[in-house]
């Protein structure tokens, strides 16, 4: 199935997926290939489906690795997690009461007595209580989605890409003005990637900057044609079909030229082929006339997508299937 399938059924995002596969506790049965797109398995939607349940209960992502290794078991990393959301939990109650102690105080930020509020927090701490940290606000996404929706430019279809899966590198440098580092993401599909409305490769290069850290700041992307055939969905299909060997047999019917020789056109394995035969004869061979067939020769030979995609539009009308014929009709002459 595909990446948006899947999502919709277990109700995550793509982020929730790659959070799975950084961390190392899910990989695909048939992980992409060049440009394209992972394709989910029955055994992939359950492996999911079954650390969706666990990390909604509570359980994390290292915890799950944890079972996986079988460095521990499923009673005592639930019993552990356990432990540890009641301690979040508490650290959570003392930080309502901080909240409320601040709104019942009317503090400002212009005027917050930071000095009072260290020294009860100091206080309260000393006698054992604990209060929310920043590691307990991190989760694991990237901060900066790198999926983005890239335009054909040559039919104009849209498709939202991860460009995440072309990254090749991931800079950063500490400014001096203390708002931290400045990320930058590389990216190129190098191998090209396929439109999938009409089959043209096209390559997707640049990069996006994340400044402060977790914020956008600006990005920098190119699509490029790579050459090759250019190829409309229907045409994909067809010849799809025509390697099936669907419309496979005669085209049309055979005619005599005026010397007398046969001419047809056959398909055979998706190939077609215009074949010619000469007149046949017959000679005395002691005891009666023998016949014999003429000399058989190969006039052409549609091989490649782009000549076959020609034959159908050229001769398509002549093939008894109703698809065919309304391709071959969007080529006919004009009058």
């Amino acid at each position: 199935m595909r990446p948006k399938e899947i999502q919709e059924k277990l109700g995550i995002d793509a982020e929730r997926i790659k959070l799975f596969k950084r961390d190392g506790i899910f990989k695909p049965e048939h992980p992409p290939v060049g440009n394209k797109a992972t394709d989910y398995t029955e055994t992939d939607f359950k492996n999911l489906q079954r650390i969706v349940v666990l990390t909604k209960a509570g359980l994390t992502c290292a915890d799950i690795r944890k079972l996986q290794i079988g460095e521990v078991n499923l009673e005592q990393a639930i019993r552990e997690r356990k432990q540890y959301i009641n301690d979040e939990l508490e650290r959570k109650r003392n930080a309502l009461k901080m909240l409320d102690n601040l709104l019942d105080d009317s503090a400002e930020f212009e005027a917050f007595q930071t000095q009072h509020y260290w020294d009860f927090i100091s206080e309260k701490e000393a006698d054992g209580e604990e209060f929310i940290d920043i590691e307990d606000m991190q989760y694991g996404y990237r901060s900066v989605s790198m999926e983005r929706a890239v335009k054909c430019p040559h039919c104009g279809h849209e498709e939202n890409v991860d460009l995440e899966d072309f990254m090749y590198d991931e800079s950063s440098y500490e400014k001096e003005n203390g708002m931290g580092p400045d990320l930058v993401y590389s990216f190129n599909s190098e191998d090209c990637y396929e439109c999938p409305e009409c089959g043209n490769t096209l390559k997707i290069e640049g990069w996006i900057r994340e400044y402060p850290m977790g914020a956008y700041d600006s990005e920098d992307i190119k699509v490029e044609d790579c050459g090759g055939m250019k190829m409309t969905s229907e045409e994909r299909e067809l010849l799809k079909r025509m390697d099936a060997g669907e419309f496979d047999g005669i085209v049309g019917n055979m005619f005599q030229t005026d010397g007398g020789s046969t001419v047809w056109i056959t398909i055979k394995d998706g190939i077609p082929t215009r074949f010619k035969q000469g007149p046949g004869g017959k000679f005395f061979n002691g005891k009666e006339n023998e016949r014999y067939e003429g000399v058989l020769h190969t006039l052409k030979k549609w091989v490649t997508d782009e000549e076959r995609l020609d034959f159908l539009r050229k001769l398509g009308w002549l093939i008894h299937d109703v698809a065919v014929n309304a391709y071959s009709e969007k080529f006919k002459p004009k009058k």
